[in-house]
């Protein structure tokens, strides 16, 4: 650039051609002719040039440290050391995924979200870690249980091996003729073959009747004493025997309960709610494997028992961390 050249103003296509020179900055210098040219171009344009080539260095620049960020990240997940950490953080459960899940349904954000998973005490993490654990087990249990198609199945079989047995007697009675297997009780086992060995249910009822009109004060004193020595177990025998009969005249005990029911609805709906209060209270069977069919297929047959203790340990645990929650205000 020489003061003495003559100055050429590049056309611009944005602004306004009419400019004063303050608005044009240096370009180039036409030499190609006897008096030189300085060529001066539009100053705004030009710096819109340099900012948009300056953004788009930041962006491939940007990129390829993102590149670089993801490789090494993927080195890092691909290392068996992470692998190791992420199965220990899975398994063992760490103490921030139990503080993570204790935080669900915690209705703070941000921060607020933070601090109350930082004052969570040790003791609470114990237990809902234990929680977890448990309900892992119980998860694992309903997977390993049979399908409804697989247990309808071994119910057909075991029906059609049923029928099998009940085509054929399996013992021949004096009194009744031959008697098939809902018609015997069984007798012990046979020791010279280690068959099973059967006896005439109509036979043996007729002779504990009779052996009971012949001895009943005997047998009253007998129960009596038995009654007194042991009332527990007198009063579980007296349940299943009771049970025994419903199972026998089941027909004829859910009418009789039924009219009872309908005469005293009052006392029906106490009865109810005291069973309920009580099961809910004791834990009982009936109430935890309601809590795990709900919302399922499943019914209560299909639930074994161990899992039913696996859910009562995580029942009581709730109830725990719940009370220790109330006792500190939270």
């Amino acid at each position: 650039m020489n003061s003495s050249n003559r100055i050429k103003k590049m056309k611009c296509f944005y602004h306004e051609n009419d400019r004063d020179i303050s608005h044009y900055v240096f370009w180039n210098t036409d030499i190609r002719k006897k008096n030189h040219i300085d060529i001066y171009e539009c100053r705004e344009c030009k710096e819109k040039l340099e900012r948009d080539i300056d953004r788009e260095n930041r962006i491939i620049e940007h990129n390829r440290k993102q590149k670089e960020d993801a490789r090494l990240r993927r080195e890092i997940k691909n290392s068996e050391e992470y692998l190791k950490r992420l199965k220990s953080i899975e398994n063992d459960l760490w103490d921030f995924k139990v503080r993570d899940w204790l935080a669900k349904g915690i209705k703070l954000k941000g921060y607020e979200k933070g601090l109350y998973k930082e004052r969570i005490p040790k003791e609470i993490l114990q237990l809902a870690r234990a929680t977890m654990k448990l309900m892992r087990k119980i998860e694992h249990i309903k997977k390993s249980l049979p399908t409804r198609k697989e247990i309808e199945e071994q119910k057909r079989l075991k029906q059609a091996e049923i029928d099998m047995i009940n085509k054929k007697p399996i013992m021949r009675c004096t009194h009744h003729g031959d008697r098939f297997l809902e018609n015997v009780i069984k007798s012990g086992v046979d020791k010279t073959n280690g068959k099973q060995r059967f006896k005439c249910k109509e036979c043996m009822k007729r002779i504990h009747a009779e052996n009971y009109k012949k001895n009943k004060t005997k047998i009253l004193a007998a129960h009596n004493r038995y009654k007194e020595q042991d009332p527990e177990k007198y009063r579980e025998m007296k349940n299943a025997s009771k049970r025994k009969c419903w199972a026998l005249n089941k027909e004829k005990y859910i009418k009789k309960s039924l009219d009872y029911d309908k005469k005293n609805p009052n006392k029906k709906r106490l009865r109810q709610r005291r069973f309920k209060n009580k099961a809910v209270k004791e834990l009982a069977d009936v109430y935890v494997k309601n809590q795990i069919v709900r919302d399922t297929r499943l019914k209560w047959a299909d639930i074994p028992q161990e899992m039913v203790d696996i859910k009562k340990g995580i029942m009581t645990i709730k109830r725990l961390v719940k009370y220790e929650k109330i006792n500190k205000g939270e």
